[in-house]
């Protein structure tokens, strides 16, 4: 059972007067149960967006078994303090597909549920974007990170800190492994786009050039032209940069196993080490396919940021019952799912109403979501509705000691402190 201290100060004392209420009424009626029953509890329905099958299916299933744990807390809590409240979740399911998403935000607007956790997907979001403006409907997204979606004054909300960040934390590693140039291998659409401007911009800060590269269409499966391509670059590297200060920095998703699978006798592979993106992290194929796992190992084991988890004890006990879901460790994307969740009930604790105004749901929401301290830390939001500040681990692939096998395994933290410009990495 979650601590009472996990309501923050404004809505445990409403949480307070609600219990109060709830006693003093049961003394008025107390004279008889069965003429007077109890009323039923209210009920807070919030809704899910989530892509637990395609290609974002690993976070949206860790998603989901953060916001049922974070459910079940819930529920427990108000049963045990005897409020009259209970919260249930309502899901659609995108497949991974941007316009099953638009369809889920159609379904949840009929069914008068205005306040939803999601989507997965940056692209999946972009498309609902229009809609859930149009008719007020408030999207919390645990998982989607993309900068190529930034707006300001819509409904959309963001508790996982975003790409800006994220190549701010790859460029303070590369400066911390002395590398002073990256050679890109990236796909070729808004989300390569955006991430390159990125890491143009932040690896500068850092003392670092970002050089001309190679993009390559997310559809293609022969690679062999496009590494033939940055062998050439890399070699006009050379001219300018000493060879241990150089590096490839690849932006690709699920098709980086096939890079690896069969480019693996290219000689650009014996000659520089390869950093990676959160969308590589705990990738199963780079660690699972031992042909897969040698070659990224001799790459230095494709190290690669994504949103890291806390030192916070509350953290654990929720990371292990999700962990007892889904049979393997989750990302703190499915600790931020379950901080949504916390969020969106304290939102409508907060009003004392389960149907507000979708004008009052909307300044609720900010004024408890802007300063709750959660399971993933402290959240504060920007101008754009994104998460402020976090921390970032770094994972790479590694031989298991004494074994022919290989695993992801966590070996450094990026931290920045609130008003500096730069952070820091510690090594583990």
């Amino acid at each position: 059972m979650l601590r009472i201290e996990k309501l923050t100060a404004q809505p445990l004392l409403l949480a307070t007067g609600l219990l109060l209420l709830t006693l003093f009424t049961g003394i008025i009626s107390c004279d008889d149960d069965s003429v007077n029953p109890p009323p039923p509890p209210a009920t807070i329905r919030v809704g899910a967006l989530l892509a637990t099958e395609g290609s974002a299916a690993d976070f949206g299933q860790e998603c989901k078994a953060g916001i049922e744990v974070a459910e079940d807390d819930i529920n427990e809590y108000f049963e045990d303090e005897d409020i009259d409240y209970e919260v249930k979740i309502i899901y659609e399911y995108t497949d991974s597909d941007e316009e099953l998403a638009l369809v889920g935000c159609q379904n949840f607007r009929n069914d008068e549920i205005r306040l939803i956790i999601g989507p997965t997907t940056g692209f999946e979001l972009d498309n609902v974007r229009s809609y859930v403006n149009q008719y007020d409907l408030l999207l919390v997204s645990p998982s989607s990170i993309s900068i190529a979606y930034l707006q300001e004054d819509d409904n959309i909300y963001r508790i996982s800190p975003n790409d800006h960040q994220q190549m701010e934390a790859m460029s303070a590693l590369l400066a911390d492994d002395n590398i002073e140039a990256i050679v890109p291998f990236a796909r070729n659409d808004s989300w390569g786009d955006s991430l390159l401007n990125s890491m143009t911009n932040q690896f500068e800060k850092y003392g670092g050039n970002v050089l001309d590269g190679v993009r390559f269409d997310p559809a293609d499966t022969d690679f062999s032209a496009h590494l033939d391509t940055l062998l050439d670059e890399y070699s006009e590297a050379q001219n300018l940069y000493p060879d241990s200060t150089i590096a490839v920095f690849v932006l690709a998703g699920p098709e980086i196993a096939s890079l690896f699978l069969y480019n693996g006798d290219n000689y650009v592979f014996d000659l520089v080490n390869w950093y990676g993106s959160a969308a590589n992290v705990r990738f199963h194929d780079l660690a699972s396919n031992a042909s897969i796992a040698e070659l990224v190992v001799k790459i230095g084991g494709l190290p690669s940021p994504i949103f890291g988890e806390t030192d916070l004890e509350d953290y654990r006990r929720p990371e292990h019952e999700i962990e007892l879901i889904l049979d393997w460790e989750p990302d703190a994307y499915a600790l931020a799912a379950y901080d949504a969740l916390w969020i969106a009930v304290q939102t409508y604790l907060n009003l004392e109403l389960v149907n507000p105004s979708f004008e009052d749901l909307k300044t609720s929401f900010l004024e408890i979501a802007d300063g709750y301290d959660g399971v993933t830390g402290l959240i504060e939001l920007d101008e754009v509705g994104d998460r402020k500040y976090a921390g970032f681990d770094f994972w790479k692939v590694k031989p298991v000691p004494d074994d022919d096998e290989f695993e992801w395994v966590k070996f450094a933290r990026f931290e920045k402190a609130v008003g500096d410009s730069t952070g820091i990495i510690i090594r583990e």
